[in-house]
């Protein structure tokens, strides 16, 4: 009991009444006891992350940086159409590729035009980055950690 917090609550009709530190999500019959870990903050369940920074200029700053860095690429523009909420404060966005050209592999460089997606995640520390931009029907992808 010494690396963990107890929380006990009761039922009463539907709604839960909390008795000692922190808080209690979901749902359980009866009184009983909910083992917390150490490290739970309440603010993280009290407060969503926040996702103002999933804007569509935050998303294609990161890109812009990640292509910036991208040694492979030849040519072509790399545009965020808009960006889905996906929980937790991660997020899809969707891309458009046009005329993107890149030697990244010996199958020659040719132009792509079509739509792609961008990772992004959120951390517990309050970080939002760009992991993963992903094109082309062959599902090329670049890796990385670009803040937002």
């Amino acid at each position: 009991m010494a690396n963990s917090t107890k929380i006990l609550f009761a039922t009463i009709g539907a709604a839960f009444v909390l008795f000692g530190v922190g808080i209690y999500i979901g749902r359980t019959s009866g009184g009983s006891a909910q083992t917390v870990p150490p490290n739970f903050r309440a603010s993280n369940a009290v407060n969503p992350p926040n996702v103002n920074n999933l804007s569509t200029e935050n998303v294609q700053h990161a890109i812009d940086q990640m292509m910036s860095e991208f040694k492979y690429k030849i040519g072509g523009t790399v545009t965020v159409v808009g960006v889905r909420e996906t929980g937790g404060g991660n997020a899809i966005a969707d891309v458009q590729f046009i005329n993107f050209t890149d030697n990244y592999n010996d199958w020659g460089s040719v132009p792509f035009t079509g739509t792609g997606q961008a990772e992004l995640v959120h951390y517990t520390d309050g970080r939002t980055v760009l992991t993963t931009l992903i094109w082309n029907h062959f599902r090329r992808r670049i890796r990385g950690q670009y803040p937002l």
